[in-house]
């Protein structure tokens, strides 16, 4: 949503980061739902009330230099989406699974994104417009065992220009990649993982 970002009221892009900021993954997630017939003013005023305050962080640009560089941000203050998370495998990056459920969020629907790591600051975001929403971090590649199984009203692909070097494919083997990272990990590295699944 290039044009949405760029004439956004509050800066959509963080200065040491690789990502939106959290004001642009706002943005996107309003273009998102507009996208998927839900009303521009229904999506203005669920994130009407939201509450921001300017804090300094190092971002995966920043990290890179020495010393590091950090920049102000601004960041939600008034919502957490922590609050809803159902499931989550604990895995880093690819093969992570991560599930919020909200009854009192604006619709009744599942919504399955297949994304990658900008889809995680739109959560504050998804996890008040849909009741449920699924994040399997694919890179946009889809597992049509997974859309089988689940049936979401709602499928979204999102990911990072970084990525898009190859299109995003539509037979994806979700199994498999949690199969190849966890068969990286010691033993103890598993245990702990189980250990703080939830």
């Amino acid at each position: 949503p290039v044009d949405a970002l760029r004439c956004a009221p509050m800066r959509s892009f963080r200065i040491t980061d690789t990502h939106w900021s959290v004001y642009g993954a706002c943005v996107a997630t309003k273009e998102l739902g507009e996208q998927l017939g839900i009303q521009r003013d229904k999506l203005s005023a669920l994130y009407a009330n939201d509450n921001y305050r300017l804090q300094t962080v190092v971002g995966d640009l920043g990290n890179k230099l020495f010393p590091n560089q950090a920049a102000e941000e601004l960041m939600l203050t008034s919502f957490n989406f922590r609050q809803f998370v159902h499931y989550d495998n604990g895995l880093q990056n690819f093969g992570r699974i991560l599930m919020c459920v909200n009854p009192a969020a604006l619709v009744d629907g599942h919504c399955l994104v297949f994304g990658s790591s900008s889809i995680y600051s739109m959560l504050n975001y998804l996890s008040r417009l849909f009741s449920t929403i699924t994040v399997i971090h694919t890179a946009g590649n889809i597992d049509p065992a997974i859309v089988s199984a689940i049936k979401p009203q709602y499928l979204v692909a999102q990911t990072n220009a970084r990525f898009v070097i190859r299109a995003p494919v539509t037979h994806y083997d979700l199994p498999s990649v949690i199969n190849g990272k966890l068969s990286e990990m010691s033993e103890t590295e598993q245990t702990e993982l189980l250990a703080g699944e939830h």
